[in-house]
Formats: structure tokens, C-alpha cells, sequence
């Protein structure tokens, strides 16, 4: 076989996309579940703390957690700093990139208006490791039916 025909013949590039989009579906899946279950802790913790002005804000150990828990809000444009604020040590709003010496001493806190989109983007709920087993598996087998039967459709040359 010459190495060309691998991205020439039909039914070799239909496998690799459909191969390509299951493990596309099964790292989003894994992103999805580690985004809500590790780095959503914290914004979990501060609604249930009722930390929603800058005056209730918590620190990191008054939430009893790592400073690792709140790596997500180093970046200004990252998701988590949609829904959270940071004050910082001298008692002003963060604005752009913070490192990790300013996470120590800083507060955090979730504002009113964002509680809403906040929990709903970072529940738990129906984030188990086991479901996303069990879409590991849904994806392999949608993607083995789809190499298997796509091909045979694509050869009822339904639109002659």
C-alpha cells in the first residue's frame, strides 16, 4: 500500500473522521467532567458559604481549600473569572493576570447577579467518573456502527 492512498481512498478518511470525532466527543466529555467536579469546587463552595458581595468574600482557607483550587482564576478571560471576583490582598478588584503569591492572600466571592449562571454551569450533579465511562463506550460503539454501515448507504447510490 503507498502511503498517499491512506488520505486518498474514501472509506480509509471516513474512518479516520469518524475515529477523529469519537475521541473529539470522549476528551470533551473528560474536560467537561473535570471542569465541573476539581476546578468548580470552588465557586460550589463560595454559593454555599454565601460569599455573593465583596464584604462576604472568602479566602481559600476559610473555604478550607489548596491554592491549587483556584488556579482556573489566574486568567482574566478564562470562564471561571466570568462568575467569580477576586479582591486582592490591598483590598482592590483584580484585573488581568494574577500569580500564585496573589491567590494566597486574596478573597473570592460569586456576585448576585451571577449566581444563577454560576451554579448552573459548575453543579456536580450527573458529572460522575462512571458516566463518563459509560459515554466512552456509546462513542465507540457509535463510531464502530458508523465506519461499519456508513460505507454500505454511501454504495445505494441514493442520489443518481
Amino acid at each position: 500500500m503507498d502511503f498517499s492512498t491512506l488520505w486518498t481512498e474514501t472509506f480509509s478518511t471516513l474512518e479516520k473522521v469518524i475515529i477523529a470525532l469519537a475521541i473529539g466527543v470522549i476528551v470533551a466529555g473528560a474536560m467537561l467532567i473535570y471542569n465541573r467536579r476539581v476546578t468548580g469546587k470552588i465557586v460550589r463552595r463560595l454559593i454555599a458559604e454565601d460569599a455573593l458581595t465583596p464584604g462576604t468574600a472568602k479566602t481559600l482557607a476559610e473555604l478550607g481549600l489548596r491554592r491549587g483550587a483556584a488556579s482556573a482564576l489566574r486568567d482574566p478571560d478564562g470562564g471561571m473569572r466570568r462568575c467569580v471576583r477576586v479582591i486582592l490582598a490591598d483590598g482592590t478588584e483584580a484585573e488581568g493576570r494574577l500569580k500564585s503569591a496573589d491567590l494566597a492572600d486574596a478573597r473570592f466571592y460569586v456576585p448576585e447577579e451571577e449566581k444563577y449562571a454560576a451554579e448552573v454551569r459548575y453543579e456536580a450533579k450527573n458529572t460522575a467518573w462512571p458516566v463518563l465511562i459509560v459515554a466512552i463506550i456509546a462513542a465507540a460503539v457509535v463510531a464502530y456502527l458508523c465506519i461499519k454501515y456508513i460505507p454500505q448507504l454511501l454504495e445505494l447510490k441514493l442520489f443518481e
